[in-house]
């Protein structure tokens, strides 16, 4: 039963963390940034079979201001999930603190915290693609 209770922490964090991003940034423009960062990811393969020195420094710095943006973009709902997750997580092991979990497919036990990562990692997508956030 107590697997299931860390379970359902990380798939509340992970909605805590997901609806923190799409509430404070701008979905559509990161969408967009992204689309374009895959699009000059492909003109730069281009140039570089073509060995065009001064097109790929061209689309690199592109790159790296399109970058720029993301991250300028991203860095308000990191920094609030960071303070978050500290919380949220230091009265999780409060109250988890003795729980271990036997992983049979692995075949050893481990600490709540590597079960709730590893229960994070395996509903984390399927979150981000429920509420439709770009992280």
């Amino acid at each position: 039963m107590l697997a299931l209770e860390v379970a359902a922490f990380a798939v509340c964090m992970n909605c805590l963390i997901s609806l923190s991003y799409k509430l404070l940034s701008d979905q559509q423009r990161i969408r967009e940034l992204k689309k374009r960062a895959r699009d000059l990811s492909k003109k730069l393969d281009e140039a570089r079979r073509r060995n065009e020195i001064e097109e790929m420094n061209k689309i690199f710095k592109e790159a790296m201001e399109n970058n720029k943006e993301l991250m300028r973009l991203t860095r308000k709902p990191m920094l609030v999930n960071l303070l978050l997750a500290m919380l949220l997580l230091y009265f999780a092991n409060q109250y988890f603190k003795n729980a271990s979990f036997a992983l049979p497919i692995l075949g050893f036990r481990v600490g709540w915290i590597a079960f709730y990562i590893l229960a994070s990692f395996a509903t984390f997508p399927l979150v981000k693609r429920l509420l439709k956030v770009s992280i």
